[in-house]
């Protein structure tokens, strides 16, 4: 029984190495995005290895140049693989025309291997960046506004995901739509709201934005699913992916904007952060009291993702 088992693993890993050796890139799409990554890769051919029949022994890997692309493994298969491209090595500076290749190890050693030249180059034109924000401080249920420059693509609020930290901060055209500011639509105006439900713990966070090629709130993306979107929507989208938030060069365009986001530093942990959320304070008790002082006042808050409400806080004036 033994013996039979290793022997059928042993017939698996070979059929794994021809298939692998026979593995080949007929396409990539997009062929650009975003420096900072996060941009969607799909990559049509055959030969691939089924990610849900892999054996123990076996593995498959896409690089973008010498940058890992994370495999999507639900929306792969043996002739497609979707993976997310990570950051480039400069956030400012767009590389060349760099070669896509997935290679796949079969058991036993064996390995095989698929490249595409010329497939892919992170571009800075693909590249959302935002600086700017309405506030850069809030509590749950807070309407926020966020702004950079985007070029022409993404024009509603469907093509933007906000993240403050792990919570999203949720978009949506009808009622918080997409602004347009200067030149020539490339400055775009976010508008997304904190949810109260699930209450970020008061801290600081970062912001995180991701661009989609395809507006995942219409019906270009039925049930919010982009993926495998086809060869024809990205040949006429722009690759984007995750935004650079970062401190613009002063100038006579951004020189008089407010709130220009210029980093700051938690003293604690030494760290940047972009975001700090402060405790939530649904009531005060009592709301009227002597103009002298004294008064003992109760505030009543959430402080948690449950929202829950906080113990009571007594605080006395010195």
């Amino acid at each position: 029984m033994v013996m039979s088992q290793v022997w059928r693993l042993f017939l698996q890993a070979l059929v794994g190495f021809r298939l692998a050796g026979a593995a080949t890139i007929s396409d990539v799409y997009p062929n650009r995005g975003s420096t900072e990554g996060g941009t969607y890769l799909v990559i049509t051919g055959s030969g691939f290895m089924m990610p849900t029949q892999a054996n123990p022994w076996d593995s498959q890997v896409v690089f973008v140049g010498s940058k890992i692309c994370n495999i999507l493994a639900h929306y792969s298969s043996g002739t497609q693989i979707v993976c997310i491209t990570t950051p480039y090595d400069a956030v400012a500076q767009s590389s060349d025309y760099l070669t896509v290749s997935v290679q796949i190890f079969g058991g036993l050693g064996l390995a095989g291997y698929a490249s595409k030249t010329r497939a892919f180059r992170y571009l800075y034109h693909d590249t959302p960046v935002f600086f700017w924000a309405r506030e850069w401080a809030g509590t749950g249920g807070d309407t926020l506004q966020f702004a950079g420059n985007v070029y022409h693509g993404a024009d509603t609020a469907g093509h933007y995901q906000i993240r403050i930290g792990d919570s999203g901060c949720a978009t949506d055209e009808e009622s918080l739509p997409l602004s347009f500011r200067r030149r020539g639509h490339r400055r775009k105006h976010v508008t997304c709201r904190l949810p109260e439900d699930e209450l970020v713990v008061p801290g600081h966070y970062n912001l995180t934005v991701r661009v989609n090629s395809l507006d995942r709130q219409n019906g270009d993306c039925p049930n919010s699913l982009c993926f495998p979107f086809t060869q024809e929507q990205a040949g006429t989208s722009y690759g984007y992916g995750m935004a650079a938030i970062i401190q613009p060069e002063v100038s006579s365009s951004n020189g008089n904007l407010k709130n220009v986001w210029s980093g700051t530093i938690d003293l604690a942990t030494a760290q940047a952060y972009h975001f700090t959320v402060y405790p939530q304070v649904n009531a005060i008790e009592p709301s009227v009291g002597s103009w002298f002082g004294g008064n003992n006042l109760t505030l009543h808050g959430a402080t948690s993702r449950l929202s829950q409400q906080a113990p009571a806080r007594t605080a006395t004036p010195a």
